[in-house]
């Protein structure tokens, strides 16, 4: 984060804290961190190769989006009853990791199928 200003660096640090903390309050399962982030792939052929949710067209921004808007996951549950809780953990810590400046992307399954 060296390109950063030390305001947004600090401002994009705290965000990065703070969703970990969500994501320890969603109830973290047995599953470990990259077990959790496997669950995140990249189709060049959904939604223009955003990070999506491993075989389903539900990008992890809009699962970020509804929680950012005050949606718990007991609500995007409900209304998104083929997501799993460790789909959302899975987005959650996909946000925390992006914004702690690690290259995720390096590491993420392409996929031609969702």
């Amino acid at each position: 984060m060296s390109d950063l200003s030390p305001r947004l660096a600090c401002h994009l640090q705290s965000s990065s804290v703070q969703l970990l903390s969500i994501v320890i309050r969603c109830g973290l399962t047995n599953m470990n961190e990259q077990q959790l982030l496997e669950r995140i792939v990249v189709n060049p052929q959904i939604f223009g190769g955003k990070p999506i949710i491993r075989g389903m067209r539900i990008a992890v921004e809009h699962v970020l989006g509804m929680l950012a808007a005050g949606d718990t996951p007991e609500m995007i549950l409900k209304e998104y009853s083929f997501l799993e809780r460790e789909d959302i953990q899975a987005c959650l810590l996909f946000a925390h990791r992006v914004l702690s400046g690690e290259h995720v992307y390096d590491r993420m399954p392409l996929t031609k199928s969702a």
